[in-house]
């Protein structure tokens, strides 16, 4: 009633390989993280200079730009590029966690698998019992 040194193996690899996905997802995790916060970074720095740029039209135009409309336009485009860098982020966030939600979902189905390889070993290492060997129990 042992288990084959092949069924071990298989079930060791299985599992291995697992981590292994799971660790990779960890990885594209944090990529789309930082892939997603040096996005929003260059939408900011963009903004910025469009928001720099208006305020150096008005300025050269004459209207005071700290005051009504100028200091309104200002604001809209500020909000506006923020918002789109926190979508960008929240974007790469809800990325990463299809990443790990994907390796965890690796890593159980190598453990469900070795444990499968290791039941099926153990079942056909075990002797068949007869209804009398039962009626012992």
């Amino acid at each position: 009633m042992c288990i084959s040194i092949g069924t071990m193996l298989m079930a060791g690899m299985q599992v291995l390989g697992g981590i292994s996905a799971q660790k990779a997802a960890k990885e594209q995790a944090a990529e789309e993280r930082d892939a997603a916060k040096a996005e929003a970074e260059t939408t900011r720095k963009a903004g910025e200079r469009q928001r720099k740029a208006a305020t150096a039209a008005y300025g050269a135009s004459g209207v005071v730009v700290n005051e009504g409309t100028a200091q309104d336009v200002q604001d809209e485009i500020t909000e506006d590029y923020e918002k789109d860098a926190m979508m960008q982020v929240l974007t790469g966030e809800r990325r990463a966690r299809v990443a790990e939600r994907k390796g965890k979902q690796a890593l159980m189905g190598s453990l469900l698998g070795a444990g499968t390889a290791v039941a099926g070993g153990w079942k056909s290492a075990t002797p068949m019992m007869t209804r009398d060997d039962r009626q012992g129990f």
